[in-house]
């Protein structure tokens, strides 16, 4: 971890990824979804960045999310259960199995909280390069429209326009949510990180 005060973290996070909502959870910490975590690089830099993180994977990289995040010092908890509870704590990642066409899995099942228990939200959900095909785009938009929440949580992607689903999901996007979507300016990205290929969006439920 860096040496900055954790409000300052809060606060540059916040710039960063577009979200001002304020939130009583984690002290403020921001709470942040991953879909499709991978190793867990992204999840584990926005841990050290004192976010509230749950990391969802599938399959066998649920088990190379979890050493990562181990082996980094920001595990929370692992599990490829629904019904184990997922409370989000600020600076440190739960490890999630998600399977993104679940139609019987909800908000409140993903935290697995007792029903008395305050639901919590997402102030911010995370997607890296997930839409191979035209079938994972549905997936994935329709994961982003049943665990976000309208007029509240920021979405950021970052997509391949060579992926075979990149056009089907940006036609999803704009059909619903094109008044907020802004794509980041190549101008704002590091000279090391830029390329004809790839791109960087931001847009709002």
């Amino acid at each position: 971890r860096s040496s900055f005060p954790q409000a300052e973290h809060d606060l540059l996070l916040r710039k960063v990824l577009g979200t001002n909502n304020d939130t009583s959870a984690n002290d403020g910490a921001i709470q942040i979804l991953e879909l499709g975590a991978g190793t867990g690089l992204l999840s584990i830099a926005l841990a050290k960045w004192n976010a509230a993180v749950m990391s969802t994977e599938c399959g066998s990289a649920m088990c190379h999310l979890r050493k990562n995040c181990l082996h980094n010092g920001v595990l929370k908890s692992c599990s490829d259960e629904n019904n184990s509870n997922s409370t989000l704590v600020a600076g440190m990642v739960n490890c999630k199995k998600l399977d993104w066409f679940d139609a019987d899995l909800t908000l409140e099942g993903l935290f697995a909280l007792p029903q008395d228990e305050h639901r919590s939200e997402f102030d911010v959900i995370c997607i890296t390069d997930c839409c191979l095909t035209e079938k994972e785009a549905d997936g994935v938009f329709q994961t982003i429209r049943k665990f976000g929440t309208p007029h509240h949580t920021r979405v950021v992607v970052g997509l391949c326009k060579q992926r075979e689903g990149y056009r089907h999901f940006m036609k999803l996007v704009k059909r619903e949510h094109g008044d907020s979507l802004v794509e980041v300016p190549s101008s704002d990205l590091h000279p090391d990180f830029t390329s004809d290929r790839h791109t960087i969006m931001t847009f709002s439920l």
